[in-house]
């Protein structure tokens, strides 16, 4: 595979990197949007259920006391005898027997009252809040499934990536070295007595960049300046 064949197989790797980060981003991004509603219908939820356990206590509370007070006008019945006689009167208002602040039938009432709108609410709960929170849900499970292929898709294009730089910086050596090869003994030709290569400044790699080296005998020159104009030109021929 030629240089340049890898590269342009590498730029298309690339490429493609990118635009799946791309796709990682915006779910990532959804998958955000959607934890917060999830959290503002949870909180909703909550919310919700808070107020039905409110009334579950006010109805506990207002049947015992209803309870309560029905045992307390059966015992007091058996007690007081005349109480029969008198009941007519009771409840009257202004009258000796005002039980109005703690009529049964008023709280029975009452307790009614309170027991629909506990079942009002928790038909609420799990018809629409439920509903949208399991929709949330569903939607937060598909989100991550598909950042999850995505991930793997990155996975797999990274490890595309790094086997055509690979081949690439295999490709460069392999080249570098028969080309090197060449270079020294076309030069060593041309001008008996000398020597030259390409070799990569220090700390470097072939393929990250490459510059000429000239020895006359056994003494490397440091800078190309040291040669004379014919001398170039045969180093240039050589390449």
């Amino acid at each position: 595979m030629k240089v340049g064949e890898i590269k342009a197989l590498y730029d298309e790797a690339k490429a493609e990197l990118d635009e799946v980060e791309e796709q990682l981003a915006a779910c990532n991004s959804e998958l955000k949007s959607l934890n917060k509603e999830k959290s503002r219908l949870t909180k909703k939820a909550e919310s919700a259920e808070l107020e039905a356990k409110k009334l579950s206590v006010k109805v506990a509370k207002f049947h015992k006391e209803k309870t309560n007070a029905e045992r307390l006008i059966s015992s007091m019945l058996k007690k007081y005898p005349w109480i029969e006689s008198e009941k007519d009167a009771f409840g009257v208002a202004g009258g000796d027997y005002d039980f109005e602040s703690t009529d049964p039938s008023g709280m029975s009432a009452q307790l009614k009252t309170l027991k629909n709108e506990q079942e009002s609410l928790a038909k609420k709960i799990n018809k629409k809040v439920m509903g949208m929170i399991e929709k949330a849900e569903g939607e937060y499970t598909e989100l991550l499934r598909k950042r999850k292929v995505v991930e793997n898709d990155k996975k797999k294009i990274q490890a595309v990536i790094e086997e055509l730089d690979a081949a690439k910086k295999s490709e460069l050596e392999r080249t570098w070295l028969k080309v090197n090869r060449d270079f020294g003994s076309i030069f060593s030709t041309l001008l008996p007595g000398t020597s030259a290569k390409l070799e990569p400044p220090e700390g470097m790699q072939a393929w990250e960049g490459l510059e000429v080296k000239v020895a006359f005998g056994d003494v490397w020159k440091q800078s190309l300046t040291e040669l004379s104009g014919g001398q170039r030109s045969l180093l240039a021929l050589s390449l």
